[in-house]
């Protein structure tokens, strides 16, 4: 029972701190600038498929 008890108390207490938290978390905070959004890796993947097979149809285009 006191284990019970302890535990929401604890709970509450966490509860209490998280929205003081949020609270004082000022209303127009925004980052500075938005993060850059890094491609996939199969996107990366995808493009360095093209650009081998870019390169290699130059090759063709200089050689014939």
């Amino acid at each position: 029972m006191l284990r019970l008890f302890a535990l929401l108390f604890f709970g509450y207490c966490t509860y209490r701190i998280g929205r003081e938290f949020i609270e004082s978390v000022p209303d127009s905070f925004d980052l500075v600038e938005p993060l850059p959004l890094l491609p996939s890796p199969e996107r990366q993947r995808h493009d360095a498929h093209l650009a081998r097979r870019d390169r290699r149809l130059k090759k063709r285009a200089a050689g014939a």
